[in-house]
């Protein structure tokens, strides 16, 4: 899930904007819940490497590549100031 540093602790971020990318073409957004979790479902490719992007207005807009297949977990993504 997305996290960041709030208030000196390490906390769930909710209502982040998550973009998939493919060759730099936006295929697929979502937000964060309040587990800081989002998924994308049905993607027209099933393999390949993506790109997600995930920006919250609090935060610096973060990058990490993601590798498709049958469910990936991309663990926890650290947001910073």
């Amino acid at each position: 899930g997305v996290v960041g540093n709030i208030n000196g602790a390490m906390e769930c971020i909710e209502g982040a904007e998550v973009a998939l990318l493919f060759e730099n073409q936006t295929v697929a957004t979502a937000k964060t819940d309040a587990f800081g979790d989002f998924k994308f479902d049905a993607l027209t490719r099933a393999a390949g490497q993506y790109t997600v992007q995930i920006t919250h207005g609090d935060f610096t807009r973060k990058t990490v590549a993601a590798q498709a297949g049958s469910s990936v977990c991309l663990g926890e993504i650290e947001l910073t100031k």
